[in-house]
């Protein structure tokens, strides 16, 4: 995608997920958790609204896992594809994701997704990882934003990576700086993928942004992280820097 001016499929990247680990014989997250902050959980706290406003203006959105969190009466059960544990947000990883939809769009959209999207990979996690960037490409998107936050005490301030596709760096710098404002982050800036991600991200045909919202093992930044407005001013933000990022000169 070279046109910002026609920018329609934008692909949500909530990293995490949890996937059946053979070892332990049990559910693990793919993420640590710090000071109880679930990232996994909340980078899809972070997708959901950025998904429905994205959808609200117009936008075609995809998404890696499933964005569905809204229980149904009565039962209490999870509306949509049911896990273990009826909740399908925390009982599923992209792998798991990105296969339950193939049916849904050879019927639907007499679409096929190639078995190499999610079948890629010596480990799951590394299928799981993969298979984001293969979806991406797939759907030929025009962006893909990928919400994450770090584990390092010191990363207390908000960053954004970016892989080498035309406009990458530029989307990068709108999104930090909105997102930033809104929640009073400290900005990190803006930095390239590097390995072992680089050589996948960098086959990804559009821009690509990995927003870092932060330290999990920070307790200050944590605390902030749980809290349901500070992630939809996350959301606000990043919705805010692809639109500058569309309409800038």
């Amino acid at each position: 995608m070279n046109d910002k001016g026609k920018v329609n499929k934008i692909l949500i990247n909530p990293v995490g997920g949890l996937y059946y680990n053979d070892i332990v014989k049990q559910w693990v997250y793919q993420k640590p958790i710090f000071n109880n902050l679930y990232i996994d959980t909340f980078a899809i706290d972070v997708a959901i609204p950025l998904a429905d406003i994205l959808k609200t203006v117009g936008f075609k959105v995809y998404s890696t896992r499933l964005l569905n969190k809204i229980p149904k009466s009565f039962n209490n059960k999870w509306d949509g594809q049911m896990g273990e544990s009826q909740q399908p947000r925390f009982r599923e990883c992209a792998i798991q994701y990105l296969k339950s939809i193939v049916t849904y769009e050879k019927e639907k959209e007499k679409g096929y997704v190639p078995p190499e999207i999610y079948s890629e990979g010596k480990t799951v996690l590394e299928q799981d990882f993969n298979a984001r960037i293969n979806y991406a490409n797939f759907l030929d998107v025009d962006i893909m934003i990928t919400i994450d936050a770090t584990v390092y005490i010191t990363d207390t301030g908000m960053e954004a990576v970016c892989n080498k596709a035309v406009g990458s760096e530029e989307l990068a710098h709108h999104i930090l700086e909105e997102t930033s404002k809104r929640t009073r982050s400290v900005v990190k800036g803006v930095s390239y993928v590097e390995e072992p991600m680089e050589i996948k991200y960098n086959s990804l045909l559009c821009p690509s942004v990995i927003l870092k919202c932060g330290s999990a093992a920070d307790g200050r930044t944590s605390n902030f992280m749980k809290e349901g407005f500070w992630r939809q001013w996350v959301s606000l933000g990043i919705f805010a820097g692809i639109y500058k990022f569309i309409n800038a000169g």
